[in-house]
């Protein structure tokens, strides 16, 4: 029997990010921990997350969101 194990984290701390666009986290499904701690982000556009089914931790000390873009979509049929 074998145990495969994924622990990945996103360390983007003190990057200096300002915006974090739609899908810009896309295809990164393995990620469990996302640190953007100490950046300079003042916008998250629609759908910034999206893609990010795994995350249980997100660190965002420090940042200074001022902007965020959600557009509400009915998926219903």
């Amino acid at each position: 029997m074998s145990v495969s194990l994924c622990l990945c984290v996103s360390d983007l701390n003190g990057n200096r990010l300002q915006r974090i666009q739609g899908l810009a986290f896309q295809g990164l499904s393995n990620v469990v921990s996302l640190r953007l701690q100490r950046n300079l982000l003042t916008e998250l556009m629609d759908g910034a997350f999206y893609g990010l089914t795994s995350v249980q931790n997100m660190y965002v000390a420090r940042m200074f969101v001022n902007i965020v873009q959600y557009y509400l979509t009915d998926f219903r049929d």
